[in-house]
This record gives structure tokens, C-alpha cells and sequence, in this order.
């Protein structure tokens, strides 16, 4: 029994075979594509990009909505001109037809004349009206379908990022709710993406296939090589100069 013991113990210590030194020599041993450096430049990069469009995108809502309360108030304004420029036309007129018109029958002849043309007034200031009115229809219209746009993207973003609907209150745009899910999916990788080996020799290590945003993912958690196609893939979608 013993002898049987010792002879077990001297197979599992017996040195490698030649064949099995050969195999290990020729297998070649996977080496990183990329260092930690360059990855770490390549999303810091995207990230200041991210943050310069978030800026832009801030800007330009700005200025819209500059514009939209420029012109309701000018058209409010318009509006009240109007009609108190009317009413002073309609006194002035009255006291002008008492001090020249004494005889009854001239001045019931001029006022005919007059009525036309007050008639011919009255329908351009109704027209003008209704000009103001669709304009400001039009422009609630917009903000309405543009807020119902809203609420569709963030619930998409809600529902691909998993960023808190409390995160986004503060976005005025598309474009802005887009953005800010980016950088959150860009800081906030999966836990099931965190707990992956990474894998640099796939499929799709040449970023020539899957989707911009899978290609993002994929290049802030360091499955993909940081390689001349990697690159310009990365810079083309953020466009960096």
C-alpha cells in the first residue's frame, strides 16, 4: 500500500515532457493592445467633447426661448397699439367733422364716405388680429409638442442608461437629455459589464461593427483596442479635431 502511495506521488512530480516544453514555447501569450494611459485619454477626450455639446445645446435653447418671449411680448404690444390707436383716431376724427361740418347734409354725405373706409380698416385690423392670434397659437403649439418630444426621449434614456428621471429635470432639449445620459452610461458602467473579463482579440475589436453607443461602451470599459480604426471611429462620433 505504501509502495502504491509513493508511486502516485512521484507521477504528479515528474518534470514536463519535451513535447509538453515545446507546447508551451509556441503557444504565443496574449499581450494588451492598449495601456491604461491612452484609454484614459481617449474618454477624457469624449467626455470634454460631451460637456462642450452640452454647452452649445444650453445655448441655443437659450436663445430660443429668448426669441419666442421676444415676440409674444412684441406681439402683445403690437395688439394694444393697435387698439388705442384706433380709439384716438375715431376722437380726433369726431372733433375734426364737428368744426367743419355744420350743414347736416355734407356732413351725413362725408360720413358715408367715411364709413367705407372705416369698414375697409376694420377688416385689415381683424386680419391683423387673427395674424397675431394663429402666431401665438403656433407658438404654444410648438412648446407643446416639443415638451411631449421631451418626455419620450427621457423615458428612452431612463430606460437604456438607468439614470434617475431626477438627474434629467434640469435638461431644456433633445439633444441635452442625450447628452447627459451619455456621460452618465460613460461613468456609471453595468455591474455585468464591470464583473466581465475583458477581451481584447473579438469579433469586434476592430470597432468596425455594433452600434455607436455599444462602440462607446465598449471603448470606456476597455474591450476594444485603442488601434488606428478605434480612433478614428472615436473621434468621428465626437468630432475631434
Amino acid at each position: 500500500m505504501a509502495g502504491k502511495e509513493e508511486a502516485t506521488v512521484a507521477v504528479k512530480d515528474a518534470p514536463p515532457t519535451s513535447e509538453e516544453k515545446a507546447a508551451e514555447q509556441t503557444t504565443p501569450k496574449a499581450e494588451p493592445t492598449y495601456n491604461q494611459k491612452q484609454l484614459d485619454e481617449a474618454v477624457g477626450k469624449g467626455r470634454a467633447t460631451t460637456q462642450s455639446q452640452l454647452s452649445v445645446s444650453q445655448a441655443e435653447t437659450s436663445a430660443i426661448k429668448a426669441r419666442e418671449e421676444s415676440v409674444i411680448a412684441e406681439l402683445a404690444s403690437y395688439r394694444t397699439s393697435t387698439e388705442e390707436d384706433i380709439r384716438r383716431l375715431e376722437t380726433a376724427h369726431e372733433e375734426l367733422i364737428a368744426q367743419n361740418f355744420e350743414d347736416p347734409d355734407e356732413r351725413k354725405k362725408y360720413l358715408a364716405s367715411v364709413k367705407g373706409n372705416r369698414a375697409a380698416t376694420e377688416r385689415e385690423r381683424r386680419v391683423t388680429k387673427r395674424e397675431v392670434d394663429v402666431e401665438q397659437r403656433h407658438l404654444m403649439n410648438e412648446r407643446e409638442a416639443g415638451q411631449v418630444l421631451m418626455n419620450r426621449k427621457i423615458d428612452d434614456i431612463i430606460k437604456e442608461t438607468g439614470i434617475a428621471r431626477e438627474d434629467l429635470k434640469d435638461c431644456q432639449t433633445v439633444a441635452d437629455v442625450e447628452v447627459k445620459g451619455l456621460r452618465f452610461q460613460m461613468a456609471n458602467p453595468t455591474v455585468k459589464k464591470e464583473e466581465e473579463t475583458p477581451q481584447f482579440e473579438t469579433g469586434i475589436s476592430s470597432g468596425s461593427g455594433g452600434s455607436d453607443k455599444q462602440f462607446i461602451e465598449d471603448m470606456s470599459s476597455g474591450k476594444l483596442p485603442l488601434s488606428k480604426e478605434n480612433n478614428e471611429r472615436f473621434n468621428k462620433i465626437f468630432k475631434i479635431i
